[in-house]
């Protein structure tokens, strides 16, 4: 019994030809006996996310903890991993965990930055200095009657700028940490009075002019620390060239040094020739509200264009060259989709691979790996190969493999793409014995040999592949 199904075509689709002879048998039971369906190698065409957890089964030692909040790479290439419950130093093989017990004055770490021998730790109580060779910590606190003390002990962000200054932002204010003193100075520490200004400062970046930008709960401020003229800027309910929300989350320059701004109400993107935003729209369908994502974080990708992490509804990327928008969703029915649709954090390591802190779990993208797109049946979809169980192949000719499974054979046109179902019939002649598919092999003179688990043997002609003839003992 033949069916026609139609599958989408994608660059490069090649079949890995993964056994030729019955010998070979052995081989793809190996590979594919647990249940893992069909596998092709497949070029830079889709994106796969590698997962880490608490739970991890593959590293030895997992995260401390599952939502992760920030992360960080250091001079040595060792990833740091922020979650609600614990610091994590990854090594690629396993973590370390860093708790209250070494130190940290809370395990739930915001903010991570390196500056020469010391390691930044800010957290929901107090700001961390790890000594990078020692592993001690010295702690700072907020004191309202001190006030070369941090602002505040809510750490949101650990910033150094041109002239290698250190910032942290917090919820009351920006601090300058003075190395020579061993002290703060601060800034914005104070309520203004108005209460349409906020000081919860969320991140601070730079813009090509090395002028300050400071996403806070209420505007986004543009500061020139030399001159101490600050500029803010307020979403406008009629004016779609303002911020899209008062509520600025998260900020990101680009290697241009435009400044692209994220809200609890979408995307923008600062243009200072008119000293207006450009609002993105991330998502296609909209609601009676217009409602947009909320921005939890962003990073420019050089040569590629910007990640966007929101609160709920998944990954973005925006493309530098095309401005083409791609979402990235959790899906239970996709191996590697993302782990979570909650992101918190988002990190380009020095070799290019994106780090993504989830709700849920560590994901990183690597663009440089080897990928495979994952063939797996699926009842309620049509263009699904007939089994997840698969024994062997055949390439009967260069663009044609013949799958085994145990559900029949699979045909797949490498210039159609599409699959075609060879099945056992019972009442009828010239079908298969049996849909336990085991072993096929195409012989010099074009027959194809089919063993099925029974015991029975079969062939038939390439060119009458709906015409078995079944040879049993």
């Amino acid at each position: 019994m033949l069916n026609n199904i139609n599958i989408k075509p994608s660059a490069n689709t090649k079949f890995i030809h993964f056994c030729k002879k019955n010998a070979m048998k052995g081989m793809v039971l190996l590979l594919l006996w647990t249940n893992i369906a069909l596998i092709r190698a497949q070029q830079a065409d889709g994106i796969s996310f590698k997962k880490i957890s608490s739970e991890n089964t593959i590293i030895e030692k997992g995260l401390s903890q599952n939502w992760v909040l920030s992360i960080f790479q250091d001079e040595e290439s060792f990833m740091w991993f922020g979650t609600w419950d614990g610091l994590n130093r990854f090594d690629a093989y396993s973590f370390e965990i860093f708790s209250k017990e070494e130190g940290l004055s809370s395990e739930t770490i915001r903010a991570i930055f390196q500056d020469g021998n010391k390691l930044w730790i800010g957290t929901e109580n107090g700001l961390n200095a790890m000594d990078m060779h020692s592993g001690e910590i010295q702690t700072y606190f907020s004191n309202p009657l001190d006030s070369t003390s941090l602002t505040n002990n809510l750490i949101n962000h650990i910033f150094k700028d041109h002239l290698d200054r250190l910032w942290i932002c917090t919820a009351a204010g920006l601090s300058e940490f003075m190395h020579d003193k061993n002290e703060f100075r601060q800034i914005f520490s104070r309520d203004y009075g108005n209460p349409m200004r906020s000081n919860h400062f969320n991140m601070m970046t730079i813009d090509k002019e090395n002028n300050f930008w400071i996403a806070t709960n209420y505007g986004l401020v543009h500061f020139v620390l030399e001159t101490g003229v600050v500029t803010r800027y307020f979403s406008k309910p009629d004016d779609k060239a303002s911020l899209p929300s008062n509520q600025v989350k998260t900020l990101a320059t680009d290697e241009n040094g435009q400044v692209w701004v994220g809200t609890t109400h979408g995307l923008a993107r600062f243009l200072p020739e008119t000293k207006q935003f450009e609002r993105f729209e991330l998502l296609e369908k909209r609601d009676a509200a217009n409602r947009q994502p909320d921005i939890t974080s962003l990073a420019w990708e050089n040569g590629k264009g910007l990640w966007v992490g929101s609160d709920g509804d998944g990954l973005f990327f925006v493309d530098r060259a095309t401005s083409y928008i791609e979402s990235y969703t959790q899906s239970h029915s996709r191996l590697y989709s993302i782990s979570d649709n909650r992101i918190q954090n988002i990190y380009i390591d020095n070799q290019g691979i994106i780090w993504i802190g989830t709700f849920n779990g560590l994901n990183k993208i690597d663009r440089n790996a080897p990928r495979f797109r994952l063939y797996r049946n699926d009842p309620t979809q049509p263009n699904t190969i007939n089994s997840n169980f698969v024994w062997c192949f055949e390439e009967t000719k260069e663009d044609e493999v013949w799958i085994g499974t145990d559900a029949g054979i699979s045909i797949f046109d490498q210039t159609k793409f599409n699959f075609r179902f060879i099945t056992s019939n019972h009442g009828q002649s010239n079908t298969l014995a049996s849909n336990q598919v085991r072993s096929i092999y195409k012989a010099p003179n074009g027959l194809i040999w089919i063993a099925h688990a029974t015991g029975d043997l079969a062939y038939t002609m390439k060119k009458m592949a709906n015409s078995i003839t079944c040879l049993t003992a």
